[in-house]
């Protein structure tokens, strides 16, 4: 199965879903009524029985849209007649009263199908862009978290590309720079403890 067919079958699924076909009509009883037609349902190419029997040996063949003339029926069998003159038995549930759609509204069915195939398509594109993207945004975090969380080897060689990796991180300097005015904000705080404790200890004398 392509991927067109699949996405034809989505489309077919997501569009209207088809009318239940019309129930037969009884067999015309009344004199110079002319009996009703039927057509063979769509899709099918069905054995004509010379019997109202499921093993019946078979006098022709009929196919999808084929008209018939109902004549009688009998159960599950109704009895017909061809066009050609052949008359046999088909079951009940092979036969609409619908007619076949003209040529043009399958046409404008086929015109739409493939406007929504086409959408469809597009989308699908989309997605998968979107996917690569991501793909590759996940490489590339993968691969910096290995250079991050790689092993640093205790050589002097190691150590010293280790220090150039951080130094060249910005993270490193922030931290620094947090790390430093901490420091100051902590020595500041300990110089005016010892004033304060000094002029405590002189009376309150200014320094």
């Amino acid at each position: 199965m392509t991927f067109r067919t699949i996405l034809l079958a989505l489309a077919f699924a997501a569009g209207a879903a088809p009318a239940a076909p019309a129930p037969l009509p009884a067999p015309g009883t009344t004199a110079g009524t002319p009996p009703p037609t039927v057509f063979v349902a769509p899709r099918q190419s069905l054995p004509l029985l010379s019997q109202p029997l499921p093993n019946a040996p078979s006098v022709g063949t009929v196919s999808t849209d084929e008209p018939l003339v109902l004549l009688a029926e009998q159960g599950e069998f109704v009895s017909v007649r061809t066009a050609s003159g052949v008359s046999g038995w088909l079951r009940r549930a092979t036969l609409t009263a619908d007619a076949p759609r003209p040529p043009s509204e399958l046409a404008a069915d086929n015109a739409q199908l493939s406007e929504q195939v086409g959408t469809l398509e597009a989308q699908v594109q989309a997605f998968q862009d979107e996917n690569a993207q991501l793909r590759a945004r996940m490489q590339g975090l993968d691969a910096e978290l290995a250079v991050r969380t790689r092993p640093v080897p205790m050589t002097a060689a190691g150590l010293a590309g280790f220090a150039l990796r951080q130094l060249a991180d910005p993270y490193t300097w922030a931290a620094l720079g947090l790390l430093v005015l901490a420091l100051l904000v902590a020595f500041r705080a300990g110089i005016e403890h010892r004033n304060r404790s000094i002029r405590a200890r002189l009376g309150g004398l200014d320094l």
